[in-house]
């Protein structure tokens, strides 16, 4: 308002319109706690979101039944999957109950036996029910600088761990931690890995002394192996085990092309498990992977050999609709080219043979079977040192067990 006077003295009072408004009434703002409810809800979901699709519905219907139980959704998914997917040793109700009652995540993660060096990983690393894995201090300590930092390969990573720890070790549990965190983390590698059965009798009979396995082994283990020349060894016990196997059911007598001489180079039938092992060693290659067609009447193997010294190695084999066998193969040491003194000796010796004493036809398995006693001579120490049959390498072997590793 203003004073207005028109004589000395004399004020009226004349009222204006306040230039001055009072602010809208604002909104009532929602309370701190539920503002801080509805972020730790959609934490929450995004990470339960993460869990690959195996996992997430048993991993969903777990974490609704206490608020805690779905905090660990973010705190530790490994032991939210633990809890989820019971296992044998382990106490997954105990764990339940222990994490409802604000326990420690050490003593749930104990008696769910979830390793603390697991906390880390994210929801995708899980596809299953978590392996058993060890924990021990020393473990634990060393794990730590082999645990991948990309974790899309996470569930073959656990696995492999597991099983070698419990069928090879925990020093061949590192190993492969080591290898398949290398192998993953680069993106144009070639995910070499074979199946962990056969490392870890490949591992495990390597630090043998003696034994029928151990015999069969030309590279024993290393821990400073890289994952491919681990898988070359590897392959080379297996392929040696088939040899073996296949020449133990069904032994060979008939060379198809009996010893003998062409300019000064000799012709040596190699037709047992041992003469074809110590063949590959000498020269350095895969000859024992013909081990079985050899059983089989497919193939047939010669060593070459010039004043007593192995200069090559041949295969013979029988082509569709052909009476006759042919070269397959000529290779000297290290699968270098065999010369051609070599090729011209061998091309004579085998156009000397008489087709009329040739017995070409393949030979079954069918009516064949490693003797039991055979089978578990070569796996006893294993399974002693395990205490236990694994089902993947049973009393009664068969030609199938040694093909799936």
């Amino acid at each position: 308002m203003i004073l207005e006077t028109s004589a000395p003295h004399a004020w009226t009072w004349i009222e204006m319109p306040t230039l001055v408004q009072r602010a809208p009434a604002r909104e009532e703002s929602a309370p701190i706690g539920a503002r801080r409810d509805g972020a730790r809800a959609a934490r929450i979901e995004a990470q339960l979101k993460r869990f690959r699709p195996g996992v997430q519905l048993r991993v969903r219907a777990l974490a609704s039944r206490h608020p805690r139980l779905a905090d660990l959704a973010c705190a530790f998914p490994a032991l939210l999957v633990a809890l989820a997917f019971p296992r044998a040793r382990a106490d997954a109700r105990g764990g339940i109950d222990a994490i409802i009652a604000g326990a420690p995540l050490a003593e749930a993660a104990a008696r769910a036996c979830t390793p603390l060096w697991l906390r880390k990983a994210p929801p995708e690393a899980f596809a299953a029910s978590l392996p058993l894995l060890p924990d021990g201090r020393d473990f634990r300590r060393r794990i730590a600088n082999h645990v991948p930092q990309r974790w899309r390969n996470g569930p073959v990573w656990l696995n492999a761990v597991a099983n070698l720890a419990r069928w090879a070790g925990e020093a061949a549990a590192l190993w492969i931690a080591r290898e398949l965190s290398r192998e993953f983390a680069d993106p144009h590698g070639g995910r070499r890995f074979e199946d962990w059965r056969l490392f870890a009798l490949w591992i495990w009979h390597s630090g043998r002394d003696g034994g029928i396995a151990r015999a069969l082994i030309d590279t024993p283990f290393d821990s400073a192996m890289r994952l491919s020349a681990a898988n070359a060894a590897a392959y080379a016990f297996r392929e040696g085990l088939l040899c073996c196997y296949s020449l133990a059911v069904l032994p060979v007598e008939d060379p198809w092309l009996p010893a003998g001489e062409r300019d000064g180079y000799a012709f040596v039938p190699l037709l047992t498990a041992d003469a074809i092992v110590a063949e590959a060693r000498a020269m350095n290659h895969c000859v024992r992977n013909y081990g079985e067609d050899v059983a089989l009447n497919r193939n047939r193997l010669y060593s070459i050999r010039h004043e007593g010294a192995r200069v090559a190695t041949m295969r013979l084999y029988t082509p569709p609709r052909h009476p006759l066998p042919q070269i397959a193969e000529l290779q000297g040491p290290d699968n270098h080219a065999a010369p051609i003194a070599v090729w011209l000796a061998a091309r004579r010796f085998v156009d000397s043979c008489d087709p009329a004493a040739l017995e070409l036809t393949p030979r079954r398995w069918d009516d064949a079977a490693l003797s039991p006693p055979a089978w578990r001579a070569l796996w006893r120490e294993y399974w002693l040192a395990m205490r236990r049959v694994p089902d993947w390498l049973p009393l009664a072997g068969t030609r199938a067990h040694i093909h799936a590793l």
